[in-house]
């Protein structure tokens, strides 16, 4: 007998529930991962019928331990040392001695891993912390609680043991100063290992248990928001601001934003790390960005520069319906922007690799391997234009519409003057409803396409002329102002 069709019919009670107990939104693209899930232990289980494996998740026998092994495929939990390394050096330059300046010397320092994997991120922290406080001095009590939704990951993390490739980010030194290698593994010394404590929490419960929580000085949770749907990360957003202390610091991931998800906290930047602050007296004394102390001096975090680049993106119109046509989307770079940044044919070809593969991620379904990949590469290059508007084009196609505008921003301030990157910030307004925003850009776009000159035309976009794109942008302009007198 046949297994039945896993349509969309079959698989929404399934997304129902997963979405209400872990608040992983399972819409567009990530079907196809949930339907391969489901298969997988249909077969694994010799199942035929989808409603009888969807009774054993949803109470029956065997219930948790069923849930827990089908979210260890859902979920990503591929990661390595000090990833994103910029947001460490900030925890090691800035935030942790600041914590520690700030705090009595008999107060402990508490640290929130969550969505840890297989602990990595949890370890690295710990690194630094041995790094700024020697274990001999013992003058000092720290807490890293770690914390994941998949049983199998925290197992895998309580080993501490690791491949070479996990390993990659670190300085030989730290290798052996920090692990003992048997064959082709590497094994974490106890020193690091006993500095951890790795425990089940669903981030998706509606309160967190703050009366029996410490306050965090500092809270990591990257490359997990993404996952949620959007009432969920606000959700999981105002529990992170509810139980962080004062000053303390939220990391998320380098492909994550808090525009539109929360206004609570103080953005910050340095050097290519994005990390908030939770500053509850902002308003009455004015502070927008957080003073550091270094060498002696008082240094704030500033925004990037602009690049001296003015490259333009080449897409595809965005007159037609539907998805956005991810690959025409990418941004050529010009010969002369090689020369402005100094960046040779290797590094260019490294970003268009990246980019290549992020794009095929994608197409596949694999959105949080995409957004992954291009989290990475914003890490090395955070004034990539390219990154943020590819990144802006698969949240877009996946429907999450206000992180799209938010990175399509980004790469218009790298990029002022580029009337493609506007014209698709535009029309996102648009379906966004947000039609006086969508009015603005699309006259921007109209007002740049004018005083460009005819040879420029070549860098938009294939088989578009510089006609057609003003013709689209003054169809919708149009359109906007005659639904506007209509109302």
């Amino acid at each position: 007998m046949d297994r039945a069709e896993l349509t969309d019919t079959v698989l929404f009670p399934f997304r129902a529930y997963l979405t209400e107990k872990t608040g992983i939104s399972f819409e567009k693209n990530r079907q196809d991962n949930l339907k391969n899930a489901i298969a997988t232990r249909l077969d694994a289980l010799g199942m035929i019928d989808p409603k009888e494996y969807f009774s054993i998740l949803n109470g029956g026998r065997g219930e948790y331990q069923e849930f827990n092994t089908l979210m260890d495929i859902l979920t990503i939990r591929e990661s390595f040392f000090f990833r994103h390394r910029a947001q460490f050096e900030a925890l090691k330059r800035h935030c942790l001695p600041r914590i520690l300046k700030i705090k009595g010397s008999k107060e402990p320092i508490n640290v929130w891993s969550a969505g840890c994997a297989n602990g990595e991120e949890a370890y690295s922290i710990a690194m630094v912390v041995r790094d700024l406080i020697p274990a001999e001095t013992n003058s000092r009590k720290v807490l890293i609680w770690a914390t994941d939704i998949s049983a199998d990951a925290l197992i895998q993390a309580k080993k501490g043991e690791y491949s070479e490739r996990a390993i990659r980010e670190l300085e030989p030194s730290q290798v052996d100063r920090f692990f003992l290698k048997r064959g082709s593994r590497y094994f974490l010394k106890n020193e690091i290992k006993s500095m951890v404590h790795f425990e089940y929490f669903n981030l998706a419960q509606k309160h967190f248990p703050l009366e029996t929580m410490p306050l965090w000085d500092l809270i990591f949770c990257r490359n997990v928001i993404i996952y949620f749907a959007e009432e969920t990360a606000k959700r999981l957003l105002n529990n992170f601001f509810l139980s962080l202390a004062d000053e303390g610091y939220f990391f998320p991931g380098y492909s994550e934003t808090l525009r539109y998800l929360n206004n609570d906290f103080v953005s910050l930047e340095s050097k290519g790390a994005f990390i908030y602050q939770k500053m509850l007296n902002k308003k009455e004394s004015g502070i927008n960005v957080a003073p550091w102390t270094e060498t002696g001096k008082e240094k704030r975090f500033t925004l990037p520069r602009k690049r001296s680049s003015t490259s333009v993106l080449k897409t595809e119109s965005t007159a037609g319906k539907g998805k956005t046509d991810m690959h025409s989307a990418i941004p050529k770079k010009k010969a002369s922007d090689e020369k402005e940044t100094g960046e040779g044919d290797t590094a260019q070809t490294d970003v268009d690799t990246i980019l290549a593969v992020a794009l095929k991620n994608a197409d596949q379904g694999k959105t949080m391997e995409a957004a992954a990949l291009i989290g990475d590469l914003i890490a090395r290059d955070p004034l990539c234009e390219k990154a943020y508007f590819l990144l802006a084009m698969i949240y877009r196609n996946t429907g999450v519409t206000q992180l799209a505008i938010g990175y399509l921003k980004k790469a218009a301030y790298l990029n002022p003057k580029n009337p493609v990157v506007r014209l698709h910030l535009a029309d996102v307004y648009r379906e966004a409803s947000e039609n006086q925003n969508a009015a603005r850009e699309y006259a921007n776009v109209i007002t740049l396409l004018e005083n460009t000159k005819e040879q420029q035309t070549t860098f938009f976009s294939e088989g578009f002329s510089k006609e057609a794109l003003m013709e689209t942008a003054r169809a919708h302009l149009q359109s906007i102002h005659n639904h506007h007198t209509q109302q």
